[in-house]
């Protein structure tokens, strides 16, 4: 979906710049694209594509963040969970 019409940038060039360059904010994006440059429209929904990247579960994998969730689930769950994607299933 394009973002800014005046420049031709896709959510995807956003979420791109997110993931491989940290872009967190749209001062950080301005320094990579010329977003906003022209009548500015952009810039709030380029906003929430950063969010929403940002927010994104997969991010959580570098840090182990999964990892800690399945470490403080007591041990008498983890046998019948083979993965954090069946938790919901073992809580019900």
């Amino acid at each position: 979906m394009f973002v800014c019409l005046c420049k031709g940038i896709t959510d995807s060039d956003i979420q791109k710049l997110v993931l491989e360059h940290g872009v967190g904010s749209i001062r950080e994006l301005k320094q990579h694209v010329a977003l906003g440059s022209e009548c500015g429209s952009c810039t709030k929904v380029a906003q929430m594509v950063i969010d929403n990247t940002i927010i994104d579960e997969t991010l959580f994998k570098d840090v182990g963040y999964s990892n800690v969730i399945f470490k403080s689930i007591p041990s008498r769950y983890k046998s019948n969970c083979k993965s954090l994607s069946l938790l919901t299933r073992c809580f019900h």
